[in-house]
C-alpha cells in the first residue's frame, strides 16, 4: 500500500455549548428554576432550567449544532420573560451575545409591582405611624388586603403589597373610628411604589358632668356600646376640676351610651350618642334625682341632619328612661319638603341631576331615595411630596350599607367608572364618600350613591382643579 506523508489536520468540535447565569434585577440574587428554552431556525429546540442551591441561577446546554445561529428565552411565572439572540462560530465560539463573564447573563425583571408605605394619622400635635390599618387595593379584577404592622416599633405603620399585577387601582387606607383616605394609583411591572396614607383624627366624644350648673370633678364616667350596655365597659375614666370628660380615638360609626357614675351611690345618669367615622361628639350629661340628659352630637363640616326638622326634638332617653332633650344646632346643612312625610327627602342645593326618586312638579318624593346635600367639594394638600386632592360628597336620608361610585370624564361628556363601588360610610342616616386623586387626575367628577332597594342619587358633575393647599373649594364649599 501507499504511505502518505507530510499531511496535516486540523479537528474541530463537532457540537457547541451555551451558559450563563440569571439573576433578578431588583436585587440582583440569583434565580433558580427559570426555564431556557433554546431554538434555532433548523427548528431545534432544547430546555433546560437554572439551578438552585450552591450554584443557584446556573445554566448549561450542549450538543448544539456549530456553527448556528441561536434565539435563549428565560422564563418564570413570576418574572417578565426575556429573549437573546446569540451565534456560536465553527469552533463553538459566541460571536453576539455574550455579557461579561463571556456566557449569557440575564438580570429579570419582575412581572409584578410592589405597593409600600406607612400610614399616619393626625393628631393634636402632628401625625403619629398607626398599626392596625386595613390598606386595600381595588381594581375591576383584582383586590389585595393587607394590614399595617403594630410591633416592632421601627416597623409600626409600615405596610407592603407584593405580587401586584400592572393596571390602575383604588387604594384605600381605614382604620377603626375615622374616615378613609382613598388614591387612585397606576403601578407597572417591576415598580416599587411608596405611598403614605395620612389618615385624619378618629371620633371622639367629650362632655361635661354637672348638677344644677355646678361641675362634678372626679366622677367616675363610663362609656358602653349600646348593645352592651350595662354589662361590659368599654372605657373609662374621671372628670377634671371643671367637670369635662374625652374619650379620644374611639370606634365609628357606632352607637354608644355614656353614663356617670359615683363610686359609693352608684349610676348618677346617662345619654346616648351616635357617631360617625372621625365625627367629634360632644355629649354633656346633667344628672341629679330628677334632671333631663342633655346631648349635643358635634358633627364634620359635611354632616346634615337626618329630618327637616332644625329645632330641638324631644323624646324618651333609651338608655335612662327619663326624658332628653337632643340639639340638632351643631348641624351644618337643612333641608325642607312640602310633604307632610317628614321622610320624603328633598333635592338639596347644588344636587344637579334630579333625585330619581322624584316626580314632576308638585309630587312627593320616593321616601327611600337618598338626598345629595351641597353636590362635591374638594380639597388640596401636600402628602409625603405628594400633591393630592380630597374629593367629599354627602348624601342624607339614606339606609344602611350605602355604596359610592366615582365617575370620571376628562371633558364632562363621556363617564367612566373610577373603581368598583365602595360602601360609603353611614351613620345616623347621613353617608359620605371620599376620593383622593393626584395631579395627573384632574378633570370632571360625579359620584352616585346606591344599594339594592332605594334609588340611585347623583351629583352634580365638578370640574376638579387644584386648590390652594389647606383651602376647600368645590360646589357647597
Amino acid at each position: 500500500g501507499q504511505k502518505l506523508t507530510g499531511v496535516l489536520l486540523s479537528l474541530s468540535q463537532a457540537a457547541g455549548s451555551l451558559s450563563g447565569v440569571v439573576t433578578t434585577l431588583s436585587d440582583s440574587a440569583p434565580a433558580p428554576g427559570v426555564t431556557v428554552t433554546i431554538t434555532s431556525g433548523s427548528a431545534t429546540t432544547l430546555t433546560t432550567v437554572t439551578q438552585s442551591g450552591e450554584h443557584a441561577g446556573a445554566w448549561t446546554a450542549a450538543n448544539l449544532p456549530i456553527p448556528g445561529t441561536y434565539t435563549v428565552t428565560f422564563s418564570r411565572s413570576d418574572l417578565q420573560s426575556q429573549t437573546v439572540a446569540v451565534a456560536l462560530n465553527s469552533a463553538g465560539q459566541l460571536t453576539s451575545g455574550a455579557g461579561a463573564s463571556g456566557g449569557i447573563d440575564v438580570a429579570m425583571r419582575s412581572a409584578f409591582a410592589v405597593v409600600q408605605g406607612t400610614v399616619t394619622q393626625q393628631t393634636g400635635n402632628g401625625t403619629d405611624p398607626v398599626g392596625e390599618a386595613t390598606i386595600s387595593l381595588a381594581s375591576g379584577t383584582q383586590t389585595y388586603v393587607v394590614t399595617s404592622a403594630s410591633t416592632p416599633a421601627g416597623e409600626l405603620g409600615h405596610y407592603q403589597v407584593g405580587q401586584v399585577e400592572p393596571g390602575t387601582y383604588t387604594l384605600s387606607a381605614s382604620r377603626k373610628g375615622t374616615s378613609p383616605t382613598t388614591v387612585i394609583i397606576t403601578v407597572s411591572a417591576g415598580q416599587v411604589l411608596t405611598y403614605d396614607p395620612v389618615l385624619i383624627q378618629p371620633a371622639s366624644v367629650s362632655g361635661t358632668v354637672t348638677s344644677g350648673g355646678v361641675p362634678l370633678p372626679g366622677t367616675e364616667v363610663d362609656l358602653y356600646l349600646t348593645t352592651q350596655y350595662p354589662a361590659t365597659v368599654y372605657r373609662s375614666t374621671t372628670t377634671g376640676p371643671d367637670g369635662s370628660y374625652s374619650f379620644p380615638g374611639v370606634d365609628a360609626p357606632q352607637a354608644y351610651v355614656v353614663e356617670a357614675r359615683n363610686t359609693t351611690t352608684g349610676p348618677l345618669g346617662s345619654g346616648t350618642i351616635v357617631l360617625a367615622a372621625s365625627q367629634a361628639g360632644v355629649l354633656n350629661l346633667e344628672v341629679g334625682s330628677s334632671a333631663p340628659v342633655t346631648t349635643t352630637s358635634s358633627t364634620t363640616t359635611t354632616a346634615a341632619p337626618t329630618t327637616p326638622s332644625t329645632s330641638g326634638t324631644t323624646s324618651p332617653n333609651p338608655a335612662t328612661g327619663t326624658t332628653g332633650t337632643t340639639d340638632t344646632t351643631a348641624s351644618t346643612e337643612t333641608s325642607s319638603s312640602s310633604s307632610s312625610d317628614p321622610n320624603s327627602p328633598t333635592v338639596g342645593a347644588g344636587s344637579g341631576e334630579p333625585n330619581p326618586g322624584a316626580g314632576t312638579a308638585g309630587e312627593t318624593l320616593d321616601p327611600r331615595a337618598p338626598t345629595i346635600h351641597d353636590g362635591i367639594s374638594w380639597q388640596t394638600t401636600d402628602n409625603s411630596g405628594m400633591e393630592t386632592t380630597v374629593l367629599t360628597a354627602t348624601a342624607t336620608g339614606v339606609p344602611d350599607q350605602m355604596d359610592a361610585t366615582w365617575l370620571y370624564s376628562d371633558d364632562g361628556s363621556t363617564w367612566t367608572q373610577v373603581a368598583a363601588p365602595a360602601p360609603a360610610m353611614t351613620s345616623g342616616g347621613i353617608a359620605t364618600a371620599t376620593l383622593v386623586i393626584d395631579s395627573a387626575h384632574y378633570g370632571h367628577y360625579k359620584v352616585r350613591f346606591s344599594n339594592g332597594t332605594a334609588p340611585d342619587a347623583t351629583s352634580a358633575p365638578a370640574a376638579v382643579v387644584a386648590c390652594v393647599p389647606g383651602d376647600t373649594c368645590g360646589v357647597g364649599s
